[in-house]
């Protein structure tokens, strides 16, 4: 018999860890019932990973985990790791950009040896932080190209209560994931 290789993955847990063995009991079922629903435990992450013919056929079965076997489970994209990381020192130019009427101008300048330590330690709170590289990555893939400039015309303050809203809104998307 020819069974299709899964074209989409979900990671899946249990709400609860006491309902841990029934949500195996299901997942175990399941997996016997349909050749094309698989089932796998990713190793680097240590998230559970259902994988199926799409959305809809996934969707089924974590709403037959949660009606047959009564275990609420939580659904979301599976955690990839990040395995680039620095293997040698590299050379650089201190490198300011600026635009002068349209055009973008390089000056290179020396860096103050007032300003290294608080260049330092913003470079360490954002090599720390999951929404800088995030972020980094999202504006290189809209340049289409491996650097990204942060550029603006002009710098509009942002109320506190827009301020408010967007924190927790990120705070309900990481709970989420």
């Amino acid at each position: 018999m020819n069974v299709p290789e899964p074209v989409m993955s979900l990671a899946v847990s249990p709400v609860s860890k006491d309902s841990g063995g029934q949500f195996s009991k299901a997942l175990n079922r399941f997996q016997r019932e349909d050749p094309t629903f698989r089932v796998g435990l990713d190793a680097e992450s240590g998230q559970t990973i259902i994988s199926g013919m799409g959305e809809l056929h996934l969707d089924i079965y974590v709403e037959r985990i949660r009606r047959e076997y009564k275990v609420d489970a939580t659904v979301g994209k599976p955690r990839v790791n990040f395995r680039e990381t620095v293997t040698q020192r590299a050379d650089f130019t201190n490198c300011i950009r600026s635009k002068v009427e349209g055009r973008a101008i390089r000056k290179g300048q020396v860096i103050p040896s007032n300003f290294v330590s608080a260049i330092e330690k913003g470079f360490k709170e954002a090599a720390n932080s999951e929404l800088a590289f995030k972020l980094a990555a999202i504006y290189a893939f809209r340049q289409g190209k491996g650097e990204f400039t942060m550029e603006y015309k002009e710098h509009s303050p942002v109320s506190n209560d827009v301020q408010m809203q967007l924190v927790n809104t990120y705070k309900v998307t990481k709970a989420a994931e």
